[in-house]
């Protein structure tokens, strides 16, 4: 599952954002003592939240992208060499748009570690 942070400073006081983590692992651990869930799905929830500018897209959606983009590189030389071209095609500085390259930026974030 991966390390877990509950950054809080909703209030003033530290014991009171203290309070608060401790009532949201309590209420997380109450999901799994009753068998709400069984794949931990709780602690993904933020992966469903679209990001901060509104394009939210799926791994699926962004492999599309890049083979619309770059036909065949995909297959032939994989993820990041794929990506690597389409950022070269689309690069506003070598006449792509700006728009695209942010996309391209986007599927880079999801398809790369």
């Amino acid at each position: 599952m991966g390390p877990l942070s509950y950054p809080c400073d909703t209030y003033p006081q530290w014991d009171d954002n203290l309070r608060a983590i401790a009532l949201s692992l309590q209420s997380l651990r109450a999901v799994d003592r009753y068998g709400v869930t069984k794949r931990a799905e709780q602690y993904k929830g933020w992966q469903q939240l679209p990001s901060p500018n509104g394009d939210h897209w799926t791994r699926e959606q962004a492999l599309e992208f890049i083979k619309q983009l770059v036909p065949g590189t995909l297959a032939s030389e994989g993820i990041e060499a794929a990506i690597r071209q389409a950022e070269r095609i689309t690069h506003p500085d070598r006449g792509g748009d700006a728009n695209d390259f942010k996309k391209v930026q986007q599927a880079r974030e999801l398809l790369l570690p």
